[in-house]
């Protein structure tokens, strides 16, 4: 599993957790918008779900737009079946 993660206190307590697991690679990313961009992408090239997690619940606004133009080119990254999913 992959997980793309931006600083903050709340996700830290799974940070840690995910950043000692063997089987889930861990990135962090200091902008929101940029950490979407780049789960997508990596969901895309490499056909595995890529999570996104956030700082707070109005952080969640800044990952929309990968999430949006991912859509337009019929990824649906929402759906079971995606290759990104936020969290």
């Amino acid at each position: 599993m992959y997980l793309c993660i931006a600083p903050g206190s709340r996700p830290s307590p799974v940070a840690v957790a995910v950043a000692s697991h063997k089987l889930i690679t861990c990135i962090s990313c200091f902008d929101e918008r940029s950490l979407a961009y780049h789960a997508v992408g990596y969901g895309r090239g490499s056909h595995i779900p890529a999570v996104a997690i956030t700082s707070s619940g109005t952080a969640v606004s800044n990952l929309l737009p990968a999430v949006k133009s991912d859509l337009a080119k019929n990824i649906q990254s929402l759906e079971p079946n995606s290759k990104c999913y936020v969290l």
